[in-house]
């Protein structure tokens, strides 16, 4: 698929009126729908690399460390012993455990069925339809502006034609 929005023919320069390209201009510019199918543009480019990232390996590590203290309990050896045993200082009981973990699992996972292929394939139509509807949006918005200044220019010629028309009426009129 493309990485860019596909370029807009720029049909409207053929009416050669700089008021027109500078409308129109604006409106592609600062547009709330066209950054709305920019954003799903981009959610179904993300949703197709996931899918692609379904077919690779994966990795994955832990590690665990946990530490207790467990009063007179002797793991060194030897049953416990009753705290202030003599010949035994409290300062070098050792009643403490230390519990290190560590891990690595790799998955890869097969694809018999073909389900991985076909969640790329819609992921890959998801994001054609996207781009489609990008376009659309964008062709879309330049009819509107055009059409809008297309008919406020032929207002504006009726309003000219009208003053006109009553100029030369009041003029020689007898």
């Amino acid at each position: 698929m493309s990485s860019t929005v596909p370029e807009l023919a720029e049909w409207w320069i053929l009416l050669d009126d700089p008021g027109l390209d500078r409308l129109i201009e604006a409106a592609l510019a600062d547009n709330p729908s066209l950054e709305a199918v920019g954003a799903r543009i981009a959610q179904s480019r993300a949703s197709l690399a996931q899918e692609n990232a379904g077919r690779l390996p994966s990795l994955g590590t832990q590690a665990t460390v946990v530490q207790g203290r467990l009063p007179g309990l002797d793991i060194q050896g030897g049953p416990p012993l009753p705290p202030g045993t003599p010949g035994m200082p409290p300062e070098e009981e050792d009643d403490t455990i230390s519990f290190y973990n560590a891990g690595l699992n790799a998955n890869w996972e097969i694809d018999f069925g073909g389900g991985t292929g076909r969640r790329i394939e819609a992921a890959n139509a998801q994001l054609a339809a996207a781009v489609a509807n990008a376009e659309d949006a964008r062709v879309q918005l330049t009819a509107d502006v055009a059409n809008a200044y297309v008919n406020l220019r032929e207002a504006q010629q009726r309003s000219c034609g009208t003053a006109c028309k009553a100029s030369c009426r009041s003029r020689y009129s007898f």
